[in-house]
Parts: C-alpha cells; structure tokens; sequence
C-alpha cells in the first residue's frame, strides 16, 4: 500500500510539474525583438547612457566571442548585442545550429551584455538606425572592408555615422564558428561528410565554382502555391475571468512571403532569370505577390475566385519567442 500511495504521489507530482507555468529567467528578460526596442533604445539616449551596439549570428559562443563582447562593452555604458534570425542566417545547410531563441538567451547569460535584440532583417542597418549606437564594435576580420566578402560592413559603417556614431574593431584572439560548427557539429550524414572531404581533396572548387557561373545564365521556371507566413508577437497576461482560456496583448506583427515565393527568391539569387507561376486567391494578398519577389523574378499568378491566398498566422509568445498556436487561412478543396 505504501508503495502504491509513493507511485501516486510521483504522479501527482510529475503533473504538477508539466502544467506548472514557465518563469522567465534574468537572462530572458533581456531578450528583446526589434519592432519593441525602439522605446528602450529612446530611453536610454534620454539617460545620457553611451551605446556600444555588437552584431552577428553567434551560432556558437566560443573564447573569441567572449574576449569580442567583453572589450565591446568597454566602448559603453551599456552593450546591446544584435542577432541575425533563423530565416536570414546565410552559413550553409544546416545552420544555424542553434535556433534565434537559444543563440540570444545563450548571450542574455554574458554578464557583459545587457540587451539581446532578434533583428528582422538580414542586415544590421535597421538595427543601427533603431539602436543609435554610439560605438558599432565588430572583430578584427572587418578591419579592411575590401577583404569583407559579404560587402556589407561599408553600408555599415556609413548608417552608424549617419547618426553620429562610429565603427570600432575590437583585436583579439578569433576563432571561426563556421569552421569549429563543420568540424564539430557537421548536419550531414557520414557517407555525406566522406563526399565532401573527398571533393576538398580533389581540390573541386574551381569546378563548382564553374557550375555556379553557369546557372547565372539560366531561366527557372518555378511551379507552386504561395503562402503568407505572418508572426503576431503577443504577450500572455492572465485566465480570462469567464473562460477557460489565456488572454495576450498584442506587441507587434511581421509578414513574409513563403511557398512558392520564397523558392522564387532563393534561386533568384543564384540565376539571371526566374518565372514563378503561383496560385494565388482573389484577394490583396494575391495581387501584391510580384511587389514580394525579386527584381528578376516575374510573376505569372493562377487565381482562384473563391479562395483566398495561403495565409498562416503564428501566435508568438513574445517574452519567450515560442510559438503558441497557428491559425491557417485557407480553402483546400
């Protein structure tokens, strides 16, 4: 009988802890979204507080993070550390690693930082422009602009001044994510990670590199159904008084283009020309899809009269940036 009432008491203990609610650690409280740091930013250019604002993916915290943000710090009263989002991180297959949440609560933890902001582009000028940095801090790899691969740190460079900041580079030990994540952390499967290798040391770059230069050249007719991917950012409150259900205040809302469109998009980058013929509803949406492409891409939309354009809506906990429920507009038949 005591063994019984012990399993019980388990049991009634475990289902304590499942339904218990989350409670947000320090670190998450400083994790912020873009669209919501606008005010705070404000604010602490109201205290007189100098900004040092650090940007990156930072897939994979290791010493040369830390000695980057650490001296980072050093050019502020405070450090406001940026992230690239999952949808923007352009690495490789696999990456990133660690999804956005978990990359900023791993920064949240530094006690060197004291804001973690999830930005909404793929460039850091709209965090720039919303931060105000006094003092933009990136490694020693940006130091020659000419040697930046991604060609971005001079459109950098002229938003902080712009707003009378500066670029500084910090000088201290580097280490490469990329290079410790392929070794370390490789997404591919074994025969996979034996090709690869075996293409290194056949020294197959320039043929690759050839094979991309050909693709420049060709028209791709890509076939689907376009989809609206929205994320509304809401903050959970209390259980209404009368239903059994979690009232949200509304923060803010992004809206992409996905399916169909996106794939347009991606391929748009690598070949000169690019027909997208997309299902599309009667509706804004539908006739705003060539406005959300490419420059290269044009739009041949197939519209459907009596249904509305794919249109899925996620529900964000905006505190803990987890997806709450999904509400999918669509007519399938």
């Amino acid at each position: 009988m005591a063994t019984r009432m012990h399993n019980l008491w388990d049991v009634i203990l475990k289902m304590v802890e499942l339904t218990a609610p989350s409670r947000p650690t320090a670190a998450m409280d400083k994790i912020k979204r873009r669209a919501d740091f606008g005010t705070i930013a404000s604010s602490l250019h109201d205290e007189g507080n100098r900004i040092a604002l650090a940007h990156g993916v930072f897939d994979l915290l290791h010493m040369g993070h830390l000695r980057h943000l650490e001296e980072a710090r050093s050019y502020g009263d405070c450090l406001v550390v940026s992230i690239t989002p999952d949808r923007f991180v352009n690495k490789g297959p696999g990456r990133p690693v660690f999804e956005e949440l978990m990359r900023a609560e791993m920064l949240a933890a530094m006690s060197s930082v004291d804001w973690v902001v999830i930005n909404d582009q793929p460039t850091a000028e709209a965090m720039i422009e919303t931060v105000r940095p006094h003092s933009y801090v990136k490694g020693p790899d940006y130091v020659r602009a000419e040697d930046d691969v991604s060609g971005k740190i001079s459109a950098e460079q002229a938003c902080v001044e712009k707003f009378g900041g500066k670029i500084v580079f910090t000088d201290d030990i580097t280490f490469s994510s990329s290079e410790l994540i392929n070794r370390h952390f490789s997404p591919f499967a074994p025969d996979v990670r034996t090709f690869i290798h075996s293409m290194r040391d056949a020294d197959q770059k320039q043929p690759l590199l050839d094979l991309l230069d050909r693709a420049e050249g060709l028209r791709v007719l890509v076939v689907g159904e376009t989809v609206i991917d929205e994320y509304r950012y809401v903050q959970p409150m209390n259980k209404t008084p009368k239903e059994n259900l979690v009232a949200t205040l509304y923060n803010s809302a992004e809206v992409f283009a996905g399916g169909a469109v996106a794939t347009a998009n991606h391929v748009a980058a690598l070949c000169r020309t690019v027909d997208l013929l997309t299902l599309v509803g009667h509706d804004a949406e539908g006739a705003s899809i060539q406005q959300r492409v490419k420059d290269n891409v044009t739009v041949y939309p197939v519209e459907r009269a009596m249904a509305p354009t794919v249109r899925k809506v996620r529900y964000v906990d905006s505190n803990q940036m987890r997806k709450m429920f999904e509400v999918y507009h669509m007519d399938d038949q």
